[in-house]
């Protein structure tokens, strides 16, 4: 009776195992979205940017790019990895280059500071940005 019950308990089993529903993975983070911010010198406030942040994931995992507007003119086109904190220009169109650090909080604010260059000048600048 023993090896009956055995028997029925292996041959159930897979059918068991089967009515267990897998759990889906938790949705990632994603910083994709409008994000508003400032860049400041010594405090202050020196261009406001605005515009989308897009996390492309691609080649590597958490790369992005940003087409942020700035209040003293000019688009930056930023390409970043959320896990590195690097922020940079994709080249320099005329309206300066960045190369900034910082790190992300919860997908949705940045801080960093910023290596800033433009018409032959340089100096560094304070990050601040937040997701709509």
């Amino acid at each position: 009776m023993q090896k009956d019950i055995l028997l029925a308990l292996v041959l159930s089993a897979p059918g068991l195992v089967s009515c267990a529903s897998p759990r889906a993975p938790a949705p990632a983070l994603t910083i994709t979205g409008t994000w508003d911010g400032r860049l400041s010198y010594q405090g202050t406030d020196f261009a406001i940017l605005t515009g989308p942040m897009i996390q492309t994931d691609s080649p590597t995992p958490g790369d992005y790019e940003a087409n942020l507007a700035a209040s003293t003119g000019g688009v930056f086109i930023l390409l970043g990895n959320v896990s590195t904190g690097i922020l940079k220009t994709a080249g320099d169109d005329g309206d300066g280059t960045f190369t900034c650090k910082g790190a992300f909080t919860n997908a949705a604010e940045y801080t960093g500071t910023c290596f800033f260059s433009f018409q032959g000048s340089s100096f560094d600048l304070n990050i601040a940005l937040k997701k709509r």
